[in-house]
């Protein structure tokens, strides 16, 4: 499901890992600040207990 431009693909996913490694050490003010980032780039984050996966948000249909 990513259909966002090439360019930004690995730039989100360095930001997904960089936001998980966050978590671990428990920083969650900066892994909220790139979590908030992602989000205006239009990358959806879903954490589990796997891990965190990402994607690009779907644009809305009228």
């Amino acid at each position: 499901m990513r259909s966002a431009p090439a360019v930004l693909a690995p730039d989100s996913h360095a930001l997904a890992e960089t936001r998980s490694k966050l978590r671990e050490a428990k920083r969650f003010a900066l892994a909220d600040s790139i979590r908030a980032r992602l989000t205006q780039m239009g990358v959806v984050l879903e954490d589990s207990p796997q891990g965190t996966t990402w994607r690009f948000q779907q644009p809305d249909r009228a």
